[in-house]
């Protein structure tokens, strides 16, 4: 009789524990803007996390492109633009940052030279990505169009001295006149242009968000989101983003340190600082995010070699489903109404 009465009790009590799946993101980890990913498991994670973050983006989503098969990633829209034609599972969940890309030139020290003065200048970017459409952007709005200036592909730099194949070196050396790409390489590049110059010639920023901003979001795919246990874990881990990009946009002492060494390699905390309200930590998933997603698809349309998405096409790739459990059913409307 007791046998009968201990085997429904422990049945019932093997169904209540929770089942929580592994998870591997992908995030490009020589940027500032994947780390409230880490802040996230370090603070909010409810369990001990069994997710493990990799160097990579949204091509590890899918097979063919990657020997590492994640579950989640992280990228800007345009990385997105470009793998979703041949995927078009792949779902953008969560925005972790919104950052209002700069541009640097020189300039001397009585006069601010307006964008038109880049006509048949040099400019250092990384084309085909975030920064590439940024120049499109910024000076197409100024009237200069792509074929009065030439585009100059440069690397990235994280810490001074920066490298010679990088964008800061080139802005100083003069081979290229303006730099423009995401943070901390735009600072680093007016800093080395003004110790070229012994401080002689101006510096010039041009930042307009509304022109572009970039969308660094997570994605998933919506075979991963099918999955119960698997979407389980997915919302856990929003939730606990979601609480540490508050942190990010609130309390940026509690977290500057960890997030200078969370980046590889590491950015010099005073640099850190500098660049910090050029990010835009606002969580959710913009308002406007289908139209910026229409707009920049014809860039990458024409960088790619392809025919543009339509409208209705692009609504696939925007799921706010996962923002909504997160944040409760009206989720989405509270974060339209935010914006």
């Amino acid at each position: 009789m007791l046998s009968k009465l201990l085997t429904p009790l422990l049945l019932t009590s093997f169904s209540l524990t929770p089942v929580h799946a592994s998870l591997t993101i992908a995030a490009n980890l020589a940027v500032i803007e994947y780390t409230p990913m880490k802040i996230a498991l370090e603070d909010f994670y409810p369990t001990p996390p069994n997710i493990t973050i990799i160097n990579g983006g949204v091509p590890n989503l899918f097979s063919a492109n990657t020997t590492t098969l994640t579950d989640l990633a992280s990228n800007a829209e345009t990385q997105a633009l470009r793998s979703y034609p041949s995927h078009r599972n792949l779902r953008t969940i969560y925005t972790i940052s919104e950052v209002a890309y700069r541009l640097v030139t020189s300039s001397p020290s009585s006069l601010h030279p307006r964008l038109e003065s880049l006509k048949g200048k040099r400019i250092g970017t990384i084309p085909a990505t975030s920064a590439g459409y940024f120049v499109e952007a910024l000076l197409d709005n100024a009237g200069v169009s792509p074929s009065s200036y030439t585009v100059v592909s440069g690397a990235h730099c994280l810490a001074a001295p920066c490298a010679n194949d990088t964008l800061p070196a080139m802005l100083a050396s003069g081979r290229v006149d303006a730099v423009a790409l995401w943070e901390p390489t735009v600072e680093l590049a007016a800093r080395a242009l003004r110790a070229a110059n012994n401080n002689g010639t101006g510096v010039v920023f041009f930042q307009d968000e509304g022109v572009y901003r970039e969308i660094y979001s997570l994605y998933s795919t919506a075979e991963t989101l099918a999955d119960p246990v698997k979407r389980g874990e997915v919302v856990r881990f929003v939730g606990a983003l979601d609480r540490a990009v508050r942190v990010f946009e609130g309390e940026m002492e509690r977290v500057v340190g960890r997030v200078a060494r969370a980046v590889v390699p590491a950015v010099e905390e005073g640099l850190l600082r500098d660049v910090w309200g050029v990010h835009g930590w606002k969580g959710g998933l913009p308002a406007d995010l289908l139209d910026v997603l229409v707009r920049e698809d014809a860039y990458v349309a024409r960088v790619e070699g392809r025919e543009r998405l339509t409208r209705r096409e692009l609504e696939a790739l925007v799921d706010r489903s996962v923002l909504r459990e997160v944040r409760g059913e009206d989720g989405e409307e509270e974060e339209e109404e935010e914006r």
